[in-house]
């Protein structure tokens, strides 16, 4: 490994290969950012904000329960609310059984089963399948009679992923502070 290598050797092939590789990177990141027309994008924005995520990662983002409690609570409400319509539409079962969800969408309402799943051949309730359901709500009657049905089913995936997801892990744990990894999106 690079570890068994006599460190004069190592500084020879840091200070001649590596050093020229990065050399070669500029310049051929630079061009590139020319080209594309990213040049003042890259100084006037990435160079002046890469110091402050820096330190902004080696700090950790504080955790504020007070309005993680709020938003938590929020998306409780959001829950129970979408969980009211859904019976109001005649749903009883659980938001979160795929096959409940695809019995009531498929068998009860009639909705066109767009793809079905490997393992129980059912209509597939993922949000993808849910969405191209929605674009033919012109184009079927069945749809566009249910489609709030279907919105409704996604508002809740995306509630529940929140609370699940982001804000219940958080609020349940003692951690607070978080430390990110703050990575610059590609362009």
């Amino acid at each position: 490994s690079f570890r068994d290598v006599p460190v004069e050797l190592a500084a020879r092939y840091a200070a001649a290969g590596d050093a020229r590789n990065s050399y070669d990177l500029v310049t051929y990141l630079h061009a590139q950012l020319v080209a594309r027309g990213l040049l003042d994008v890259y100084t006037q924005l990435e160079q002046p904000v890469t110091p402050v995520l820096c330190e902004m990662q080696l700090a950790g983002l504080s955790l504020d329960r007070r309005v993680l409690l709020q938003i938590g609570s929020e998306f409780e409400d959001a829950a129970q609310s979408v969980r009211a319509s859904l019976k109001e539409i005649g749903f009883d079962g659980n938001p979160n059984a795929d096959a409940q969800v695809a019995r009531f969408l498929y068998e009860q309402l009639g909705l066109p089963a767009l793809v079905t799943t490997a393992k129980q051949g059912r209509g597939s309730v993922a949000l993808p399948v849910l969405r191209k359901l929605l674009l033919l709500r012109g184009s079927h009657e069945g749809v566009a009679r249910w489609s709030r049905a279907i919105e409704l089913f996604m508002e809740w995936s995306d509630v529940d992923k929140n609370l699940s997801t982001f804000l219940v892990p958080w609020l349940t744990s003692h951690v607070r502070t978080v430390y990110a990894e703050l990575k610059q999106t590609r362009v």
